[in-house]
């Protein structure tokens, strides 16, 4: 069975989230930890698909526990939910290899269809994050950014504008209209831009534009 982890340590928040997960994702199995050495500890035991992770944590921060799960697990969608929407916390998240970032704040039927167009790959983020994202990619474009850097890829104009709608979580469907092109044309532009990031999927896409952009 599908496990998911729910890094928490307050217990009425915790069987909040809990729920969400439940009411989106059924069939998942929830394990909980209440601190980064209990996540750890969860993580060398079972085998995760998922893992929602608090940053506040009584023993650290959680993004230790997202940089382990990236470190050692890169598999597991880890998300980051938390009433803490700073950009150093926000931007630390994603450099440690967040694939979403939630606010606790959001209202709960905006969390829940977030948790469930993960499913169709979108990254779980919210408005005012996905706009912090898209504020940073504009102040740093990534084909400008560190030209020495042979990591670096480079984008060409429209691919950046993809980019921009892939991050805000866009479809193919939405891309081609916007585009004014077939969808299979917009999913070719979605490939290349996956291809010349290395990453396979949309919720990668953020974690690799922030920790090369920084």
């Amino acid at each position: 069975m599908s496990k998911c982890l729910i890094v928490e340590d307050h217990e009425e928040c915790r069987l909040w989230v809990e729920g969400l997960v439940r009411e989106v994702f059924p069939d998942l199995e929830i394990v909980h930890a209440d601190s980064v050495a209990a996540a750890r500890a969860a993580l060398t035991r079972y085998p995760f698909n998922m893992a929602l992770v608090d940053i506040g944590l009584p023993d650290g921060s959680g993004v230790e526990v997202v940089r382990h799960i990236r470190e050692s697990a890169p598999h597991i969608a880890v998300t980051v939910m938390t009433l803490l929407e700073d950009d150093v916390h926000l931007f630390d998240a994603l450099r440690a290899g967040a694939q979403g970032y939630l606010l606790k704040s959001q209202p709960q039927t905006q969390l829940l269809a977030q948790l469930r167009a993960m499913k169709e790959g979108v990254p779980p983020m919210a408005p005012s994050i996905a706009r912090r994202v898209l504020a940073q990619l504009s102040a740093k474009p990534l084909e400008a950014a560190k030209p020495a850097d042979p990591s670096m890829p480079r984008l060409t104009e429209r691919e950046q504008d993809v980019l921009n709608r892939i991050v805000r979580g866009e479809t193919v469907k939405e891309l081609s209209a916007y585009l004014g092109i077939a969808p299979s044309t917009a999913a070719g532009h979605v490939r290349s831009i996956y291809a010349k990031l290395e990453v396979n999927n949309r919720a990668e896409v953020v974690a690799r534009v922030m920790r090369v952009g920084n």
